[in-house]
């Protein structure tokens, strides 16, 4: 289907506007996935504060280009399907692997996060990170632990001395003399 040099302008402008504010965005090969398994894919990916729009290729290239993106350009081919969000790579990045394992047909090409072109694998990786609740959870554990530590050798310490002058006081009641 041809389209008008008004409409493609106006394609052009919508995928800037959708993807000039975002923290990431993934790449996907979505060959052989149905319509109805792609409405499902973007209802489970707004749960993530993400979305996915399926490209006209010339058109998005022309939008990187524009964006001074244009280093994503050559990873634009095929059927691609981008997914975009502004809060969670980490988050994102879990539910792609785990729809990727779960639909053969969907694949994921890239990632791109501050700048950074990510290969399928370190996408893959980027999936294995803890979610950001657990991590905050981690570094409150590791700034507490030393803290801890202190009280319980600080403990230990009044403990020891409190036996010790019990001792004192138990020998001096049991032998007068001294």
């Amino acid at each position: 289907m041809k389209i008008g040099q008004h409409t493609r302008q106006l394609m052009t402008e919508g995928y800037k506007d959708k993807i000039k504010d975002c923290q990431f965005l993934f790449f996907a090969n979505f060959k052989g996935l149905t319509a109805d398994g792609m409405k499902d894919i973007r209802s489970r990916l707004r749960k993530s504060s993400s979305d996915m729009i399926v490209v006209k290729n010339n058109l998005f290239k022309q939008a990187l280009e524009e964006l001074k993106m244009e280093k994503l350009s050559p990873y634009v081919d095929i059927e691609t399907a981008v997914i975009y969000g502004v809060d969670d790579p980490v988050l994102t990045s879990k539910f792609l692997e785990d729809l990727r394992k779960e639909k053969e047909e969907f694949k994921i090409k890239i990632g791109y996060i501050e700048e950074k072109i990510l290969s399928a694998e370190e996408v893959k990786s980027l999936a294995s990170i803890p979610p950001r609740e657990v991590l905050y959870s981690q570094v409150v554990s590791l700034i507490k632990s030393p803290i801890n530590n202190i009280v319980f050798v600080l403990k230990g310490s009044l403990r020891s001395l409190v036996n010790v002058i019990k001792q004192i006081k138990d020998k001096k009641e049991n032998n007068p003399n001294n």
